[in-house]
């Protein structure tokens, strides 16, 4: 039938299924790319970090629902076994807080999501690393609070779970 005859009944729905798929490509994107910061090729390029950044600003934090691009950002912490891919994930939520005056941070619950579903869980790991290992995130919790981007509870939290005076 042409379209005018068509009833309101008979117009095509897309289904469920295929809308949900579009969030999925998505998260699953968003893991790669954290994965890949890992790579030789990622870990060389002096601007990774930064794009990945804008990319979570631009694209993935509008796409997805905060607390799925938080829990991803620390399956793929909790999972990487190099010191150097675990730092380029840390200073992607770093650059998410610093960068652009933290814009991208200070809307809906977006610094409470990452600090509950990124930051705090990640602490039993960051508690396990060795001293050297430890001084970056130590530095990232003193420019925080330098900046006041979280409030005192929340960096005594990060503090208490981080193991850390």
């Amino acid at each position: 039938r042409k379209q005018a005859e068509m009833e309101p009944d008979d117009v095509p729905q897309a289904e469920p299924a295929m809308e949900a798929s579009q969030p999925q490509a998505t998260l699953r994107k968003l893991r790669h790319e954290l994965r890949l910061q890992g790579t030789r090729e990622k870990l060389e390029d002096r601007w990774a970090i930064l794009d990945l950044a804008q990319a979570v600003r631009t694209k993935f934090l509008l796409a997805l629902e905060e607390v799925e691009v938080f829990k991803a950002f620390c399956e793929v912490f909790q999972t990487t076994r190099g010191e150097a891919h675990r730092k380029a994930i840390m200073f992607v939520v770093y650059e998410l807080f610093m960068g652009e005056r933290g814009e991208c941070m200070k809307l809906g619950n977006r610094r409470t999501s990452c600090l509950k579903h990124f930051l705090l869980p990640v602490g039993s790991k960051i508690r396990g690393f060795s001293a050297s290992e430890r001084k970056v995130y130590v530095k990232a919790v003193e420019m925080w609070t330098r900046a006041q981007i979280m409030t005192p509870s929340e960096i005594e939290s990060l503090k208490e779970a981080w193991d850390m005076d």
